[in-house]
């Protein structure tokens, strides 16, 4: 059985104790009926009298630290206008207000400091993370199209979705990362103005007159992990995007009196997954779906007709991918940075992946490197308590990525490599 390598971000409950003093965690139901937490924040709420029943989102993320560290909103309000007024959320998004993890909104949320960022390991600040990685930017996407199309002379990326900067003073320049991307332009100064968000006053926006830019707006956005879903389809954006699941039909499945279910649009439960499945990368990634069947979706998978003829141009028979084949999870072998982003701004994804083959099999004169986990702080050891029936210790020898890093499902026992 394989188990999923995804790392999670968690918030650790004696640093916020730390953080906000003497704060204490406590439910309460006065005579009138109405329940009230007082929180990490050390604020009354009293969302769970209307809530009553919601799901417990992950053992890392317990009811008791309140719902407004994550959602905002005025906890202390019974009144629904009142009480949801300030909540955390990206309006652009069409998506109403239930989700706090954005990224346009994400630094008020999951990123605050000692949640999922501000650590002093880097391994834990996913947020800054994400933000640079090539699902983030999608820097690889505008960088192919706009070098095939003749909107730019070389392969490295100019443009992303939205400009953003290196600000950590760590660049490797030689694997190819960059210091800084700028907004993709727009076609002209007409699809400016109806793409328009900004505020007036905020620096002027480029204008290219190159179709391939209105094609990325208009036809590859939708797979930014910001971007709302296609219509009929139903995912999340930001964080949520890959740690909620949906329901095929986007019908809400859990105890919240006050999420209707037969409104289409709300997660399945509101409940974190830590380590997705490939059904949620699915969602964007479906150029795989001839290879893995979804709730949803089943394409089959290509092969020659009677005639010997196959559905596509080309010679030859498409094997399917070995490692799908075995029941494989895409996490199985992309790890959290190939994913999230190793905190580098990236041109192509082969520069920003760390799997390789020779990572788990070696190459034609040598075994699979290795590297000993030296402290309990390891992030090998941190990351295997998501998985089932087994965790990483001090002592362990585990696989190395080609950026030397461990992969915490790849362990070393003599000769022989282990895929937990």
């Amino acid at each position: 059985m394989f188990v999923p390598l995804k790392l999670k971000s968690t918030i650790c409950l004696a640093v916020l104790s730390l953080l906000f003093g003497s704060a204490v965690c406590a439910h309460a139901e006065n005579p009138a009926g109405v329940t009230t937490t007082i929180g990490i924040t050390g604020h009354e709420e009293r969302c769970l009298t209307c809530h009553e029943g919601i799901e417990e989102i992950s053992r890392s993320h317990p009811l008791k630290l309140g719902c407004t560290s994550c959602h905002g909103g005025n906890g202390a309000s019974e009144d629904k206008d009142t009480a949801h007024a300030t909540l955390i959320y990206d309006p652009a998004a069409g998506t109403g207000k239930r989700n706090p993890s954005s990224l346009k909104v994400v630094h008020l949320s999951c990123g605050r400091a000692q949640c999922h960022s501000g650590h002093q390991d880097e391994t834990r600040n996913h947020v800054d993370r994400v933000r640079k990685s090539m699902m983030g930017t999608l820097s690889g996407v505008i960088t192919g199209l706009r070098y095939q199309w003749g909107g730019q002379p070389g392969k490295s990326a100019r443009y992303g979705i939205y400009k953003i900067e290196d600000k950590d003073g760590m660049t490797p320049e030689t694997t190819g990362a960059l210091k800084h991307l700028e907004e993709l332009p727009y076609f002209t100064p007409y699809h400016l103005k109806q793409h328009q968000t900004t505020q007036k006053g905020a620096s002027r926006k480029k204008i290219s007159n190159h179709i391939g830019d209105h094609v990325l707006r208009e036809r590859c956005f939708q797979c930014h992990i910001d971007a709302p879903p296609p219509k009929g389809e139903y995912r999340s954006q930001g964080c949520a995007t890959c740690h909620f699941r949906y329901h095929p039909e986007g019908k809400y499945l859990g105890r919240d009196p006050m999420i209707p279910k037969n409104t289409p649009g709300h997660p399945a439960y509101h409940r974190m997954t830590v380590l997705p499945s490939s059904n949620l990368c699915l969602q964007c990634h479906k150029s795989f779906l001839s290879q893995m069947t979804t709730e949803k979706f089943s394409i089959p998978f290509p092969r020659r007709n009677r005639q010997g003829k196959l559905p596509f141009p080309g010679s030859g028979q498409p094997r399917m991918d070995v490692h799908l084949e075995r029941g494989m999870e895409c996490i199985d072998c992309h790890t959290q940075s190939d994913i999230m982003g190793d905190g580098n701004i990236y041109s192509r994804q082969f520069q920003a992946v760390e799997i390789r083959c020779e990572t788990c099999h070696g190459d034609s004169t040598s075994y699979p490197r290795i590297s000993k986990i030296k402290t309990s702080q390891d992030p090998a050891v941190r990351l295997s308590r998501h998985y089932r029936g087994f965790t990483n210790k001090v002592g362990d020898a585990m696989a190395v990525s080609a950026k030397q890093q461990k992969l915490a499902n790849v362990k070393a026992q003599g000769k022989k490599f282990h895929h937990l």
